[in-house]
């Protein structure tokens, strides 16, 4: 429980510093500096996903809450000063940094976890580990575990070199692991392996929010496979993703659907897949992707590209920047952007400031339009507010720090750290 406490700590204190840097800002700050304050949480949907567990509901803009997780996402995103807050950090408590890299350089000890296990002795070339939680007992991801189990056996029943495994946190009586083992049983899947871990735990927590980053963790510590596939379960693709993966020549990590963006598809349009895979029925994903007017995909993100999704990475280059940071996030947080700025910058630590997720260094990128990744539709996720600033200031850091140094020498003693 040592590190549940000193997350919850460090949170308390974060939201502390919020506020003092917001009273701050607003006393002497810039014209520019207020506006950009006004305008930095609609800069992305997230403030319509902003939950807090200690009030029981969605911030509002009356809250105060509201205007702190606005500020934080400025200097997420650039448009507040990263620098400037971590001064006003560094005037509070200039040990708050080192408190949290200090947190995340704690391995945890997996040997405490006791998971129900499917098939899971297995070893190989290429491994889909896809972690997934219900979201309030609505079957919703019951239903797109499904239909990508459904997808990726249609996929790779020919091929023996891949394995899918789901992680799963859910407690023994609720129904995923069951369901998704007998219809593997069902379709034949031989190449299929589930984990179930309970929803609390003293070296976890998932009661309201999923810790993916602990499922992609522990699937690498405990399966051999040469790629492990990092999936989110509302992602269905297509043979060309598949084939993508295969022919790709990266010597460290691979983005594997086109153009560094993801396909939304309407509630309809899910319903309707869903419901073919489920009759077993044969779907064609790429009639459901938007066209130009020409007939090409739409086209590539110049510097946005999604961190998250789907990513394929070698074994020991997940394992030489500590795979994901399940030390450190709890719910909702930037786990995506934090893993891929550490690759990013293991590859290259003369990296400077990143602006963006992706700065394209080491990375190699999917150019084939066909190759798709189309996201099933559900209700709007929730962001765990109480439990997101250490992760974000996480971010900060490795994107903003000018302490080149030290970030460096941060990422090289995260190996083999999970």
């Amino acid at each position: 429980m040592q590190n549940l406490n000193e997350i919850e700590t460090l949170n308390k204190e974060g939201h502390e510093y919020l506020k003092s840097f917001m009273h701050h800002m607003i006393l002497t700050g810039s014209d520019q500096d207020c506006l950009n304050f006004c305008y930095s949480a609609p800069v992305i949907g997230d403030s319509k996903r902003w939950y807090s567990q200690s009030k029981g509901r969605l911030l509002e803009k009356g809250d105060r809450e509201f205007a702190l997780f606005g500020i934080l996402t400025g200097i997420l995103w650039g448009t507040i000063n990263p620098l400037s807050f971590f001064n006003h950090i560094e005037s509070k408590d200039k040990n708050f940094i080192d408190r949290i890299l200090d947190l995340r350089l704690r391995p945890i000890n997996y040997d405490l976890i006791k998971a129900d296990r499917h098939n899971t002795n297995v070893t190989g070339k290429y491994n889909i580990v896809v972690p997934i939680r219900e979201n309030d007992n609505q079957k919703i991801r019951l239903n797109h575990a499904k239909t990508l189990l459904v997808n990726l056996h249609r996929l790779l029943k020919d091929r023996p070199d891949w394995n899918v495994t789901f992680y799963i946190q859910e407690d023994s009586d609720e129904p995923i692991f069951d369901a998704t083992v007998l219809l593997s049983e069902k379709l034949g899947f031989k190449n299929f392996s589930a984990y179930r871990t309970p929803k609390s735990h003293p070296v976890y927590n998932t009661d309201m929010f999923m810790n993916k980053s602990f499922c992609f963790n522990h699937a690498l510590r405990e399966m051999n496979f040469e790629w492990q596939i990092n999936h989110d379960v509302d992602l269905l693709v297509t043979e060309e993703f598949i084939s993508g993966i295969e022919n790709q020549n990266s010597p460290t990590w691979y983005q594997p659907f086109y153009g560094g963006r993801v396909i939304y598809m309407s509630e309809k349009k899910t319903t309707e897949i869903v419901t073919q895979y489920s009759k077993g029925e044969q779907v064609n994903l790429l009639d459901y992707v938007p066209k130009t007017h020409d007939g090409s995909h739409i086209p590539p993100m110049a510097e946005m590209k999604a961190p998250g999704g789907s990513l394929v990475i070698r074994r020991e280059n997940m394992l030489s920047v500590g795979g994901f940071d399940p030390q450190i996030v709890y719910g909702y947080a930037p786990e995506d952007s934090i893993f891929w700025s550490k690759l990013e910058l293991k590859n290259n630590p003369n990296l400077k400031q990143q602006r963006v997720h992706h700065s394209g260094n080491g990375a190699l990128y999917c150019h084939d339009e066909k190759a798709e990744a189309l996201h099933m539709w559900h209700p709007v996720g929730y962001c765990d507010v109480d439990n997101m600033f250490v992760p974000t200031m996480m971010s900060v850091w490795l994107r903003y720090t000018t302490d080149y140094e030290k970030r460096n020498n941060f990422i090289n003693s995260l190996e083999n750290i999970l």
